[in-house]
């Protein structure tokens, strides 16, 4: 055990003398280059969003961080569902043709995915206001109206649009823009949230307008983010420059056929993730969520590692083989030796973390950060896994295994709620995070399994 972090401590060392040399050659040369611009986008993502969390939970209290964090999670929901398989597609296909050079032909793909992500989103937005009534009257039956009917349209539209302009950028191996993107982005957030929180909603004493005035400044964040990013895309993205050229009927059925293979994927995918959201928004109020929120954002939020991922993908497209087979032992390895201590400190360290970041009306979450803790163990190595299953066409194999482990945490989830309910609503809340966990490793396991599987079908010669 020893000899292998030995060994896992100088595969990182050498990365790191490779970042400081500027030695960008070959995949590996290009995976550690776009890892570095990663990185360094999902520290700054991560640190600004920590401190903006701190600030929200320390001020809006437990009852009203939480009824935020009900209003922003049911928003972002209706956001994955506009996107439904268009961002894999988009990476797929013109990281494809932009390694061949094939400029007309990745426009043309790109203005074809583009028609399909902006139909997305107005189905998606029309569908939220249809129902923000019902969401939050009757099924959270919590003041979250003026928020999902007004301002989540916008922020579907804005954020869609602005995920969709950095898959543009990913797809071409260019990360460095993405950066600049995210570095103006978290500025104007930590200065336009707080302001928000400190001036505005002191206008109003009804929790409703509070919220509503609080998702409307995230949006107008989305809104200048947009505006910037356009500028960056007009001088970067020179390929959407070129002529297009015509896909064929059949390059458009290709397309077709695998953004509805992902939106099946991506659709199992979101019902997983969001499940916990379903549950908690029904049964327990507001303020055992916001106790959860902060547990899970700091999760989200602590560990840079749980986005490395996105680098791969570009690369793994291209690679066959056991040239493939490789590289994917050498991420996992490196990844979860990384996650493994990061978890293991969380852990030890959750009661200082609550209590000096958010003080002492969130010491319920104290438990709830240990739990789901392990998780930072987990969801890197299942990000790897999606990735390359995904990077080489094998969708199937994803949504057979979301489906799954879909089933089981939503019947994990409603025994929990059924068997606690009646007691302290913490111990709901305690039961929502260990089918969480529990959940995320049975898909981790199956995900290893198949991978296993196909492994044993890789062709001896070098591809």
């Amino acid at each position: 055990m020893w000899k292998y972090f030995k060994n896992k401590k100088e595969e990182i060392f050498q990365i790191i003398r490779r970042i400081f040399r500027r030695d960008f050659r070959g995949y590996s040369g290009l995976a550690i280059k776009n890892s570095f611009y990663q990185f360094s986008t999902t520290v700054i993502t991560n640190v600004s969003s920590l401190i903006l969390l701190v600030i929200l939970a320390r001020i809006l209290m437990p009852e009203l961080f939480g009824l935020y964090s009900l209003a922003l999670s049911t928003i972002l929901l209706f956001v994955a569902f506009s996107n439904l398989g268009v961002g894999e597609a988009v990476i797929k296909y013109l990281s494809r043709e932009l390694e061949k050079n094939n400029l007309g032909k990745a426009k043309a793909y790109a203005m074809h995915l583009v028609k399909i992500r902006v139909f997305l989103i107005v189905i998606f937005s029309f569908l939220l206001v249809l129902l923000s009534r019902f969401i939050s009257t009757t099924y959270y039956n919590k003041p979250l109206f003026l928020a999902l009917f007004f301002v989540g349209p916008l922020f579907i539209i804005f954020s869609s649009l602005i995920s969709l302009i950095q898959l543009f950028f990913q797809a071409g191996n260019n990360f460095k823009i993405p950066f600049y993107k995210e570095v103006f982005s978290q500025i104007i957030k930590l200065i336009i949230m707080p302001l928000a929180v400190l001036y505005f909603i002191t206008l109003s004493s009804n929790a409703e307008t509070k919220i509503f005035i609080l998702m409307l400044s995230l949006t107008f964040v989305w809104i200048l983010t947009f505006i910037f990013f356009i500028f960056l895309m007009k001088r970067n993205l020179t390929y959407l420059n070129h002529k297009k050229d015509n896909l064929s009927n059949k390059e458009k059925k290709g397309v077709n056929s695998f953004v509805r293979k992902i939106s099946l994927y991506t659709l199992a995918g979101l019902f997983l993730g969001y499940l916990d959201l379903l549950f908690l928004g029904r049964f327990v109020t507001s303020d055992y969520i916001g106790y959860y929120r902060v547990a899970l954002s700091f999760i989200e939020t602590a560990g840079p590692i749980l986005t490395f991922t996105t680098v791969l993908f570009p690369i793994f497209s291209r690679l066959k083989g056991k040239r493939l087979e490789a590289g994917f032992r050498k991420s996992a390895s490196i990844i979860f030796f990384i996650s493994l201590f990061v978890s293991l400190a969380v852990f030890l360290i959750s009661p200082i973390i609550v209590t000096l970041l958010y003080g002492n009306e969130y010491v319920n979450s104290i438990n709830l950060l240990r739990i789901l803790s392990l998780l930072i163990i987990a969801l890197p190595l299942i990000y790897l896994y999606n990735t390359y299953f995904v990077s080489q066409g094998k969708i199937r194999v994803i949504t057979k295994v979301l489906l799954v482990s879909t089933i089981l945490n939503f019947v994990l989830n409603a025994t929990f709620i059924f068997f606690f309910i009646k007691y302290n609503p913490i111990f709901v809340v305690y039961g929502i995070c260990i089918s969480t966990v529990v959940t995320k490793y049975f898909y981790l396991a199956l995900l290893m399994r198949s991978k296993q599987k196909i492994a044993r079908h890789v062709p001896k010669i070098l591809t």
